[in-house]
């Protein structure tokens, strides 16, 4: 399936751990949530949430293994840390709501065009 835009087609496309997106690019990937999705509720699930990844050169992990998945904090820090997800699962938790978006969104509106994944409105999320 495709949806209409005044820069062309965009495809809608499964990619793991998500419901059909709309593709921008594939390499790095970036997929825009349809809009139809902000309409059904006030917080933008997961599955549908917009994937904007900056690494051209590598692609996103697919599978995590969450037995052995560590999280390292290091650089400008002054302890490092390296964390199993069962640790962080344990530390507090403060839960915010927030609307994240993407600097690019509705790019693909503008005139002239502007390099980059042509966007609509999409890039753009509530989170939990």
């Amino acid at each position: 399936m495709t949806l209409p835009f005044g820069n062309g087609k965009r495809p809608l496309v499964d990619y793991q751990q998500k419901r059909p997106l709309i593709r921008l690019t594939s390499r790095p990937p970036q997929l825009e949530t349809p809009f139809a999705v902000f309409g059904e509720g006030l917080i933008t699930p997961n599955e549908a949430f917009f994937v904007r990844y900056h690494l051209s050169g590598n692609t996103p992990p697919q599978d995590l293994d969450p037995e052995t998945y560590r999280l390292a904090v290091k650089g400008a820090v002054r302890t490092p840390l390296s964390l199993s997800l069962a640790e962080l699962k344990a530390m507090p938790a403060t839960e915010i709501v927030a609307v994240n978006q993407c600097s690019g969104n509705s790019r693909g509106f503008s005139e002239p065009r502007v390099a980059g994944g042509q966007a609509a409105h999409g890039l753009m999320g509530n989170a939990r």
